[in-house]
């Protein structure tokens, strides 16, 4: 569910997941413009700070970038997907954002044109990260996330969403066993 507005006695309140927060106001349109800064802002689509006059020539200079972005999206847990075409060919869920797009040892890098797309949604959580990527498979059904005779490939959609859950259940067995040792 996208960020939202409810009120409660006497302020609005921003909900977002389990985020909860008082925009100190009740006032409804002063609530609405907060929302949709807080959703521009988590989103990465703030607008840009003014530049100074360097950025100002270097942009003048080579032209405007394609995009401006902040870092906090890029690193934040996000579906992406390669465009092929216009074709949607691979769906992919990342917790750290672009790093996991770019990194040499993905499986899209070996197969990626120059002239693919990727696409980004960022999401609050890994767990939401992770349904949605699933979801959108399953409705796509891209070329590079289903096997030869059309089935989703197994390969990471069975593990836990929790970073770490199996090396953290072996160090709490270990710990449990070395404690009864010291007994």
């Amino acid at each position: 569910m996208p960020p939202h507005l409810v009120k409660r006695e006497r302020s609005w309140y921003i909900i977002d997941g389990r985020t909860r927060f008082s925009t100190k106001t009740d006032n409804e349109q002063r609530a609405a413009e907060m929302l949709e800064k807080y959703t521009r802002d988590r989103l990465g689509l703030s607008e840009p700070l003014p530049l100074d006059q360097n950025a100002k020539k270097l942009f003048k200079q080579f032209g405007k970038p394609d995009n401006i972005t902040n870092m906090r999206r890029l690193r934040f847990p996000c579906v992406y997907t390669f465009i092929r075409y216009g074709e949607v060919i691979y769906v992919g869920s990342s917790v750290n954002g672009f790093a996991r797009v770019m990194a040499s040892h993905h499986p899209m890098v070996a197969n990626a044109n120059d002239s693919d797309q990727i696409a980004f949604w960022v999401t609050g959580s890994e767990v939401e990260a992770r349904e949605m990527e699933i979801k959108m498979i399953k409705a796509l059904r891209p070329k590079f996330n289903m096997t030869g005779n059309g089935e989703l490939k197994k390969t990471g959609y069975n593990q836990r969403t929790e970073p770490f859950s199996e090396l953290k259940k072996m160090l709490r067995q270990v710990i449990r066993e070395e404690l009864k040792s010291n007994r």
